[in-house]
């Protein structure tokens, strides 16, 4: 068995030939036998680049002819590597690992109020070129926003990044910071203050006074004064119900319950919570 030869020094088919010849009359070491060497094949070895940094081995296929006087005997077939030199500097696939760590963290983007369709989209870009920025001169870079988490004020952008044969894809969720909307302050204290009169009992016994709730929250937000298409309510969240005591000979009126929740309501990708709102269950009552 042969060691294998290297690029740096055994790189053509013509060093790697001498090589080979120098190795043969070592390992014959005996001048009185006479030595032929035939190449049967040649690969060149392809040395590392930044996306295959390990470069391709090549090799170099022979056989001897051995004669001394009247005989002649030929070997089988040998075989030689030649190790590739490998790649230097930076890898492809390092860049991309390089893109992945710096992309694992969480991520919070400032918004001026009203950043919409192509100032977002560039904001967005920004943010996230900024951050690759250590990576260097990236071959392509795909940034895609997809649509807000109902209820928050969370997105999932896609990251997709090239250079060279190595990529690189991950979704990451962004919180997005927006200046917060007057016109929502004005929506949450018309919520908070809104007519939520005359819900009975019944109401809670049917199971109607969620969507009661709802219908009044929707009215209350509708006449808060404010253009009110893009606002969405996320969910009503019942935090404590106290039921009513139906009325009775001795206390006719009853006594009246109560019915505590707070509303999430939200615009584009902004969110907002209410204070806690409790409102009457009005009692049955007698007779």
């Amino acid at each position: 068995e042969y060691p294998a030869a290297n690029q740096e020094e055994h790189g053509t088919e013509a060093a790697a030939t001498g090589y080979v010849e120098e190795l043969v009359r070592q390992a014959v070491h005996n001048d009185a036998i006479g030595l032929s060497i035939h190449i049967d094949q040649y690969t060149a070895p392809k040395a590392g680049d930044a996306d295959y940094p390990n470069g391709t081995n090549g090799q170099v296929a022979f056989t001897v002819t051995l004669t001394k006087g009247a005989q002649v005997q030929s070997t089988a077939r040998q075989t030689l590597a030649i190790k590739a030199t490998p790649y230097a500097g930076v890898s492809n696939q390092q860049v991309m690992d390089k893109a992945a760590s710096l992309l694992a963290k969480e991520h919070t983007i400032d918004l001026k109020l009203g950043t919409y369709g192509e100032a977002f989209q560039n904001r967005l870009d920004k943010y996230f070129n900024d951050i690759l920025a250590e990576c260097g001169d990236l071959d392509y870079v795909y940034i895609s926003p997809g649509l807000a988490l109902p209820g928050t004020e969370i997105i999932p952008v896609q990251v997709y990044i090239v250079k060279g044969q190595a990529d690189y894809l991950t979704v990451l969720n962004v919180h997005l910071n927006e200046e917060r909307d007057p016109d929502l302050a004005t929506v949450k204290t018309a919520i908070e203050h809104g007519d939520y009169s005359g819900i009975r009992q019944s109401a809670y016994d049917d199971g109607s006074i969620d969507s009661i709730v709802r219908n009044r929250v929707t009215n209350a937000i509708q006449n808060s004064g404010v253009v009110t298409d893009r606002i969405r309510i996320a969910n009503v969240n019942v935090l404590d119900y106290v039921p009513s005591i139906t009325g009775d000979a001795n206390h006719p009126s009853g006594t009246d319950g109560s019915y505590t929740f707070t509303v999430m309501f939200y615009r584009v990708w902004q969110v907002w919570t209410t204070a806690p709102i409790t409102v009457p269950i009005l009692a049955t009552t007698f007779g």
